[in-house]
């Protein structure tokens, strides 16, 4: 609630260009731009769709928004979200039919030119918030040398939703390629940390914000709380995802 008291004055924006150069904003008008990808969440997993689950903001932003009803993503991670930063179906990037796992050392070639290098080209301020997932094993892959001036997040998938936020791979939580030990649930941190840079960027300048968060994604938690509310929802259905992810 907080990160949406923040940005519900902005402009959000979806940005698709083919080449460095296809996006140009006007030097008189450039508006802030937060992009959020939910992980492996359904149609109908949402309010404005019917779902079971209240989710007030989402709502409220599509109300307010516009709700594209005839576009789709890949049904696994690492594809989207090579094809949200690139603009390229992801068969080109070499990641089309698998994720990337924590032992791989697969990653979106660095002569790829990724959305917030745009943005940064056009006098933008750059941040992500949330997991990235598209290739770790080398430092050309890492979102920091990707376009994003500050990230904050996990680099992999599997990450739990409580310290020691760790997967196959071991811990994964860090800012801008520091290990760090922040204390809380996963998705509060993430919404708290853009929260907090919004209010302390440089506010002469425009920014892009890109918060791809893991929720819903497997391991599956939630604070107490919020598993005492919806205690009586039959939790025994088969999941309806793939088994890459």
């Amino acid at each position: 609630m907080r990160l949406i008291k923040l940005i519900a004055g902005l402009s959000v924006l979806t940005c698709i260009f083919c080449a460095p150069g296809a996006l140009v904003f006007a030097a008189a008008a450039k508006p802030n731009v937060v992009v959020m990808l939910a992980d492996d969440l359904g149609w109908n997993d949402v309010g404005f769709h019917g779902g079971d689950i209240d989710t007030p903001s989402l709502d409220r932003l599509a109300k307010e928004g516009v709700e594209l009803n005839r576009f789709y993503t890949t049904p696994i991670c690492s594809p989207t979200r090579a094809a949200l930063m690139t603009g390229r179906d992801p068969i080109r990037l070499g990641v089309a039919y698998a994720v990337i796992l924590p032992w791989s050392n697969a990653g979106i070639h660095p002569d790829e030119h990724f959305l917030p290098q745009t943005f940064q080209a056009a006098g933008y301020q750059t941040a992500m918030v949330g997991k990235w997932h598209l290739g770790h094993s080398q430092m050309t892959f890492h979102p920091n040398n990707r376009g994003f001036d500050h990230f904050y997040g996990h680099l992999h998938t599997e990450v739990g939703f409580y310290p020691p936020f760790s997967n196959q791979g071991g811990k994964d939580f860090q800012r801008n390629g520091v290990s760090i030990s922040d204390e809380g649930y996963e998705t509060f941190l993430l919404g708290d940390e853009v929260s907090r840079y919004i209010r302390e960027r440089d506010k002469s300048k425009p920014f892009f914000v890109y918060m791809p968060f893991i929720a819903p994604h497997t391991p599956l938690d939630a604070p107490q709380e919020l598993q005492d509310k919806y205690a009586d929802i039959n939790t025994d259905l088969a999941p309806a995802r793939s088994k890459q992810t």
